[in-house]
């Protein structure tokens, strides 16, 4: 009797300890895979806003039209969109300790930057930008392209850490053509 008990016991406590080591596996396994999931998906979201930052600058190359529309209509409002794609880094805030700390600072002053062109290019549309001179609305254009060219700079040296960093993601760009319509010029 004393033999069953102690089987019985044994056997009991073996079941319960491969069970812990069963789950101990299981969510190393699931944390392993939603790290993986996060930086899969943050690499293409930075790609995607990266590569729209890249249109913007093609198309803004030569501001000499637009400051001539300017000069010519007081009134002019340029037209820019911006339409940031952020889901992915703001859904997730709370796994960037899976990146790495030098990576996670690029990453703030990337969505930071998106923020702050997003807001410049939001102003635009505000009564006030209307009674701002020629020169200034001129300014503020320079000052978007500017930061935007700085965003996509950050943009790509964050891409190329990603690759450098996380050599197991494979992880290759994403292609969109750019594409402009035939009666489309600067802005």
């Amino acid at each position: 009797m004393e033999n069953a008990a102690l089987v019985g016991a044994t056997v009991s406590v073996s079941i319960w300890a491969m069970t812990r080591i069963y789950s101990f596996f299981e969510g190393l396994y699931s944390r392993r895979s939603e790290r993986r999931n996060f930086i899969r998906a943050l690499f293409a979201e930075v790609d995607f806003n990266t590569k729209d930052l890249y249109f913007f600058i093609e198309s803004s190359r030569d501001l000499s039209k637009l400051h001539i529309a300017l000069q010519n209509d007081a009134a002019l409002i340029p037209h820019i969109t911006a339409a940031n794609h952020t889901h992915v880094y703001r859904r997730n805030i709370t796994n960037l300790h899976y990146i790495e700390d030098g990576l996670i600072k690029r990453l703030v002053l990337f969505y930071g930057l998106l923020d702050k062109i997003s807001a410049q290019i939001n102003g635009l549309n505000l009564p006030s930008f209307a009674t701002v001179s020629t020169a200034a609305k001129i300014t503020t254009i320079e000052r978007i392209v500017h930061n935007v060219t700085e965003c996509e700079k950050i943009g790509n040296e964050i891409l190329i850490e990603f690759k450098r960093n996380y050599r197991w993601l494979s992880a290759t760009r994403g292609y969109r053509p750019y594409i402009v319509g035939k009666t489309r010029e600067g802005f």
